[in-house]
């Protein structure tokens, strides 16, 4: 296995290795582990040969240190070492640096902005990974063989007979030579296939790629985890830093890497086997599960017994086995003892070290382990695995086609889209297992070629990009590709899965399929309706769609939580009355799912539901020739008919294959098939896609309504999260659902704290990890909280798929469908896979009664209950699918998938949580240090895992095959290819006039030199394509920039020439077409890439104008009215739809009020002269915006206005409302712990019982606090709609003046009003000394007496609100007190008052001008007009 991660120091590695460099095994060094090797060209390059010098490697990955340079072999000089990249590393900032830095630049962020600029300083907070490490495990088999050689090697040489121990030696050295050889071709083959670097920007289609194949790396060979158990693995860091063909350094890229990671791994294994076969003779065989290859003669229950980590025996590890003793009257076993001690200390893993056991002592553990189970332990091994040799093997012969069409049915199968690498890794396991291949040359080859044969025979499932024949040859990479392609990117399908999905697809048009007539329908939804159940519109809908449309095969979309299992039970309902359907026939209908959850919850609406497998099964049995005679007696009642209904529930979770099986038998029996389920939950195991696909192609109903949660907030909010709007994430946070829970081991912690809260209560609820592994970890944990509150039994038996207890009172889930168990011990049916149970008994031979959720009892035998079952308070989000329950806590990582959160957040009726990581950790040491962590704020944790692109999403062959022809044929593509190619080839062109200015004396030598020095033809060539594209000779504004003065004494003459170009000229694009904006160029083979780019924007142009004019969009029709009859009209309005469609598929803006939104970042000059001509499509003023027009005054007024705005507004409290509904759960779970813990044997009832009633007390406070911050919070949402306007304007002019003034070097000069009003009374002092005389009736006021009248002054609530105290705490998630809150709401109120009005100011004003239109119309002298004027303007008001 090879597996690839990042890494930040190489500290771990260099310290588990052996002091000093004797012979690992003489037994003079008996701790750590073997020097490491640096191995790669790169390395070889800069010097670095042989073993690995820790200074040496500290000095290159830590600090980038040159090895060629003086000093890199003392320390103390390093800081004048040259460094590979001309800097030591990037240091990133942290997020709370990245905030400090954005408050500088918007200092007068309100607090909703502070907030969103939060999340996104979390959301760019990155480490500087060092090295990614390649590490190659071996099988168990090989490090088994490897450890009873030692073993052996060790013991003889002990005894002193040095002749055995060599030869003993050659056997374990042989092992280790054939992992070097298999390491070391996986390394040559990744450094080959996925050697690359990426330049360019990569966020959209013009990333480029470029050869970076000299690793430079290191491989440290290790012989144990780091629980002590023996696992043969070579660690490979490569430096994060490789030198391209130009001779510049630039970083790996990862993803390249990682793509070909499978196909590196097959050849590392199969390499390693092929040497140790033609070594030592050993035999090869694949595994039952087809995984891997294991070494002959070492038997499967060998390696268990040291595949797992090694656990002390405690004094609770004692306990259990004692009463293990008592209750099976032996002692336990080896095995057993083991999983008992594990048992006792199921905690978090544990950093390897080597302190107090000798690699001797290692081994005698390891054998005394084996030998409780296997004869002679380690020596049994050695000798097996020797005996099995026989003659050794021999090289198989093959059919090279059956090993390519079993690979590719084997690849297809597990994805509907697949890369190269993952055939080559299919080959890999079809080949048979002995090549004769000792060469690990030769290994990579073979598969590399039967790869390249089997691609002969699968679709490319993307299309071809504009302009690829015509790609120059520098922006092709060495092996012939285009440096746009991403290694190893391209998916593939065979043309029998795009066959399969194309019949699916199809079927969803047939319309001759069983159906009720409309008023049918109308009469059933009229008699639910009648009986007290009353659908929402869409379940309707969906209910009448479904009866009346007589499709054959239509799906139904229900997001989480919609009622789909209701609609589902309805339509049967209908579909099975035969007073609807007035047939003499029955009409029957039948659920299908692959979970057992959905089977279950099918089977409670009333259908009669299987597991998919199981009914696949059944129906082959049914349909195969009648003397085969495979059909079971009960199979006659899953016959299908003509009429009958199949529901396929959770089908996202279905794979392609199996739905067309399904769609096969239904469609050959007449029957109609439904599929239900939602895609943006979880995908299917293999290939999936096929519901996403046939909802998009067929009739499809989805319903809206989020029905199931409690809270009214969260039945939006849930659809929002699943669209993956990141906004929706501050609804969840206000409401304190989202848990800063620190490191991952402190949210596991919180979230299995609150499940346990809620368990004890009475409450159904769901605790959700990523992995099984995490599930095992935490359920054991939980299962002794259970133990120590006398919730359930202490006693049990070892469940052995987790290594953990069950007794009676256990929640246990089953891992394997058990159909033969059925009728065993009275069982009505047996344990179907990830259904879960209560144990209510368990019986002396290890088996367990148990019961479902419905009471149904099962008995589960000793041997299931050891192999398939697992403790079920944690489970996966594969286990929750489908469910419903009370509430939910789901662990959320960097490993938590966009589904799977959706999943977790939407289970619960009453409350769903998510305990976030927000710390994250290096979670092996080989990668980094425990102090090498990254903190993220939570709600910028959660909105990484978001995917509203849908990008992580699994699509069908077709689907993928569609969206990637959609990108190729979207006007983005050839633009951004074009605009990525005119800057390369106008820098270029840049260069070569810069030369020529050079050559004619127009520029000096030592200024062309300072240009270059400055990499300034790039910087330059930007303003000169906005000059090209402006209509202007670009090379005449260069040559007069650089003519208009001298640049001696200038500190950077590029910069100077630019500002020169910019202050002489304002570029405003006037080009209308893609090929108006294409730079000319003298090199032909560029142009005419060039041009075919443009071409195809062009093309794209023109069809989209001609789509609008068949279908015009919103956003057309309301800019520029419906299509003209008039042709000439036609014409024009079909060119200005066109241009404006094509910039808006440019920018991907699908906003249909909106018809260009934003303009592009500075610097896209191509995307920017499609903006302007859109813009002038659209008829707008030449000046973008007003704000462009106004003096600095004027926009200082808008900003001042947007200010007072600001400062009364209500105060800002979702942190704080955050943190009181977090708050107020916390104390009700401890109220509920402290009540469990009262009831236990020899507890202070009293004290505790005291405690639980002050956490209710308080958990009551805290609600009503919530309650007042809740109405806070509308108070300022109703605040900020009311102000909007004046806010969004202040924003815009606090923009427009930045950029007047982003390159001023002074700052406006800050004063006091005591400094400025001492400068003006001198600047008056001054002024008086030269002012004429003025007659005093110059100074009357011209109003008259200004004291007539004693009216009150208005209060003006800004004025009142400026002299106030400023906000403070707005930003920390906190509970507030309560002098606080009622001050917040005392200024709500204000607010609020204020609000109202100007809301009747506003509407008597437009009151007052309706009256004076009315007025002024014919028809004024109408009194009874007038007064209705009057109403309708008051009443909207």
């Amino acid at each position: 296995m090879l597996t690839v991660g990042p890494g930040y120091s190489p500290d771990y590695l260099l310290k588990e290795v052996a002091t000093g460099r004797e012979n690992y095994y003489t037994g003079a060094v008996t701790e750590g582990e073997p020097p490491g090797r640096w191995w790669g060209r790169g390395a070889e390059r800069l010097g670095l040969t042989g073993l690995v010098d820790a200074q040496d490697m500290r000095a290159v990955f830590e600090r980038f240190l040159d090895p060629r340079a003086e000093g890199f072999r003392d320390p103390a000089r390093w800081d004048e070492v040259a460094t590979l990249l001309g800097h030591t590393g990037r240091r990133f900032k942290t997020e709370e640096e990245l905030y400090s830095l954005a408050l500088e630049h918007e200092p007068n962020a309100s607090p909703e902005r502070r907030a969103e600029l939060r999340v996104e300083a979390g959301k760019k907070v990155r480490q500087n990974v060092a090295f990614l490490d390649v590490t190659f495990s071996v099988q168990k088999s090989v490090t088994l063989l490897h450890t009873a050689f030692n073993a052996e090697e060790t013991k003889a040489r002990t005894a002193g007979d040095l002749d055995t121990a060599e030869a003993w030696g050659r056997f374990r050295t042989a092992v280790e030579d054939a992992i070097w050889a298999g390491n070391n071709a996986a390394l040559e083959y990744l450094s080959d296939k996925a050697g690359y670097s990426r330049i360019g920007h990569h966020g959209g289609a013009a990333g480029r790629y470029v050869d970076a194949h000299d690793w430079i790396g290191t491989s440290f060979f290790q012989h144990d985890s780091r629980d002590h158990d023996p696992q043969l693995h070579v660690h490979n860091p490569i430096l994060n830093r490789v030198q391209g063909p130009d001779g510049a350094w630039r970083t790996l890229d990862g993803r390249s890497i990682f793509r070909w990671r499978g196909a590196a791994g097959a050849v590392a294994e199969r390499t390693t086997e092929e040497r140790l076969s033609h070594a030592l003779g050993v035999r090869f065989a694949t595994r039952p599960d087809g995984r891997s290859r294991e070494v002959v003669g070492v038997a499967p229950e060998t390696m268990a017994l040291i595949s797992s980590r090694r656990r002390d025996v405690t004094a609770k590890a004692a306990e259990l086995i004692a009463a293990f003793e008592e209750r099976f009257g032996r002692a336990p076993n080896g095995l057993e003892r083991d999983r008992l001690s594990r048992q006792a200390t199921f905690a978090t893993r544990r950093l390897k070290t080597h302190d107090g056991e000798t690699r001797a002592q290692l081994l005698d553990r390891i054998d005394t382990t084996l030998r409780s189970e296997v004869a002679d332990g380690l020596t049994g091994v050695a000798r097996a695995a020797l005996d099995a040799r026989g003659a050794g093997p021999s090289a198989e012969s093959w059919s090279p086609q059956a090993v390519i069409e079993t690979a590719l049915a084997d690849v297809q199968s597990r994805k509907s889209g697949w890369t190269r690498s993952d055939l080559t890794r299919a080959i890999n396991a079809a080949l048979p297992d002995h090549l004769g291949l000792a060469d690990g040359t030769d290994v990579s080859r073979l598969l590399d070629d039967l790869a390249e044969e089997g691609l002969r025979y699968a679709v490319a499932l993307d299309a071809e990009r504009p302009g690829a024949s015509a790609l120059p040859a520098e922006l092709q990479l060495a092996n012939g590709d285009s440096a746009y392609q991403a290694p190893g990117g391209r998916l593939f399908a065979t043309p029998d899965q795009l066959r399969t999905e194309r019949i699916l697809v199809a079927a969803t048009a047939d319309r001759d399929g069983p159906a009720l007539a409309p008023h049918q329908a109308a009469r059933f939804l009229e008699g639910l309706r009648e009986s007290g159940i009353e659908l929402g519109f869409d379940q309707a809908a969906a209910v009448r769609g479904v009866l009346t449309s007589g499709a054959r095969l239509e799906s139904l979309v229900g997001p989480a939580g919609t009622g789909k299992s209701f609609v589902v039970g309805t339509l049967a309902k209908a579909w099975t009355d035969p007073e609807l359907h007035g047939e003499t026939g029955e009409r029957r209908v039948f659920g299908l799912a692959t979970s057992q959850v959905a089977t279950d919850v099918l089977a409670g609406e009333g259908l009669t539901a299987r597991n998919v497998a199981r009914w696949l099964a059944t129906q082959d049995r049914l349909s195969a020739p009648t003397a085969d005679g495979r059909a079971h007696t009960e199979d006659s009642a899953w016959r299908l008919r003509a009429g009958d209904l199949v529901v396929v529930d959770e089908s996202a979770m279905t794979d392609t294959t199996a739905l067309a099986a399904i769609h096969t038998h239904v469609d050959n029996a007449g029957a109609k098939l439904l599929l239900v389920g939602d895609h943006k939950q979880l995908a299917a195991v293999g290939a999936g896609g096929g519901m996403e696909l046939l909802a998009g192609a067929g009739a499809h109903y989805e319903l809206a309504d989020a029905r199931r949660f409690t809270a009214e907030w969260e039945r939006a909010a849930s659809l929002r999260l699943r669209a993956g709007d990141e906004r929706v994430l501050g609804d969840y946070h206000r409401h304190g659902r989202l848990l800063d829970a620190g490191n991952p081991d402190q949210a596991e912690a919180s979230a299995s704290r609150a499940w346990l809260a809620d368990t004890l209560a009475g409450r159904r609820s769901l605790l959700l990890v990523d992995t099984n592994e995490q599930a095992a970890r935490l359920s054991a944990q939980l299962r002794a909280e259970l133990v120590r509150l006398g919730r359930v039994a202490e006693h049990g038996v070892p469940l052995g798929l987790q290594g953990t207890y069950a007794g009676v009172g256990d929640l246990v889930e089953a891992r394997a469908n058990g159909w033969h168990l059925a009728g065993v011990e009275g069982n009505r049916r047996g344990p179907i896979n990830r259904e879960t149970y209560q144990v209510t008994a368990v019986r002396d031979d290890g088996a367990f009664a148990v019961t479902t959720r419905d009471g149904q009892p099962i008995v589960l035998p000793a041997d299931y209950v050891a192999d398939n079952l697992a403790l079920a308070y944690a489970c996966t989000v594969h286990s929750a699918q489908g469910a419903t329950v009370d509430t939910s806590h789901t662990v959320v990582t960097p490993r938590t998938a966009s589904s799977a959160l959706y999943v977790g957040m939407s289970r619960g009726r009453d409350n769903n949580t998510a305990h976030i990581s927000t710390e994250t950790v290096v979670e092996d040491p080989a990668d980094g240090r425990p102090d090498q962590t990254v903190r993220r704020d939570p709600v910028a944790a959660l909105a990484a895992v978001l995917d509203p692109d849908g990008r992580t999403d699994q699509l069908s062959a077709l689907a993928t095959a569609n969206r990637a022809t959609d990108e190729t044929e979207s006007v983005r593509t050839p633009a951004e290819l074009l605009a990525d190619a005119a800057q390369l080839a106008a820098t270029h062109r840049t260069s070569t006039w810069l030369d020529d200015l050079a050559a004619d004396g127009t520029l000096g030598i030592r200024d062309r030199a300072r240009i270059a020095a400055e990499d300034g033809a790039a910087s330059l060539t930007r303003v000169l394509r906005s000059a090209e594209l402006a209509g202007h000779d670009p090379r005449q504004v260069l040559t007069d920039a650089i003519t208009d003065r001298s640049l001696d004494g200038v500190r950077n003459a590029t910069n100077v020439i630019y500002s020169r170009i910019t202050d002489r000229h304002r570029f405003d694009p006037t080009t209308s077409s893609w090929a108006e904006r294409t730079p000319r160029v003298d090199d032909a083979e560029w142009q005419a890439y060039l041009d075919r780019l443009a071409e195809a924007a062009d093309d794209r142009t023109a069809r989209l104008a001609d789509a609008a004019v068949a279908d015009p969009p919103g956003w057309a029709v309301r800019e520029f009215g419906e299509p003209p009859a008039d042709l000439v009209d036609l014409r024009q309005w079909r060119s200005d739809v066109g241009r404006v469609e094509a910039y808006r598929e440019l920018r991907g803006h699908t906003d249909d009020t909106d018809a260009l939104g934003p303009a592009p970042a500075p610097g896209q000059v191509e995307a920017f002269a499609a903006y302007r001509d859109a813009w002038r499509a659209l008829g707008r003023p030449e000046i973008d915006r007003e704000e462009v027009e106004m003096s600095d005054g004027q926009l200082r007024m808008r900003i001042r206005a947007a200010e007072r705005e600001a400062a009364w507004g209500p105060r800002y409290v979702a942190n704080e409302l955050a943190g009181t509904h977090q708050a107020a759960e916390t104390q009700r779970h401890r109220a509920v712990i402290l009540a469990a813990e009262a009831d236990l044997d020899g507890a202070d009832r009293e004290q505790l019982t005291g405690q639980s009633r002050d956490a209710i007390a308080l958990a009551e406070t805290l609600d009503k606090r919530a309650a007042e911050l809740q109405q806070l919070d509308d108070a300022r949402a109703r605040w900020l709609a009311h102000t909007a306007g004046t806010r969004a304007a202040g924003e815009r002019a606090q923009v427009e003046l930045s950029l007047r003034h982003a390159d001023d070097i002074d700052e406006d000069p800050r004063v006091t009003a005591e400094e400025w009003l001492a400068a003006h009374r001198d600047a008056q002092i001054e002024d008086e000394r030269h002012r004429d005389v003025v007659a005093d009736y110059e100074f009357d006021d011209p109003r008259g007496d200004s004291g007539a009248g004693n009216v009150d002054p208005v209060v003006d609530i800004r004025e009142t609100a400026a002299g106030e105290d400023r906000l403070r705490h707005e930003d920390s998630v906190r509970v507030p007190t309560a002098d606080e809150t009622s001050a917040a709401i005392d200024r709500a109120h204000r607010a609020l008052a204020e609000i109202h009005a100007r809301d009747i100011y506003d509407g008597s004003r437009e009151a007052e001008e309706l009256a004076a239109e009315a007025w002024r119309s014919p028809s004024h002298d109408t009194t009874d007009e007038q007064e209705a004027v009057n109403d309708s303007a008051w009443e909207r008001t």
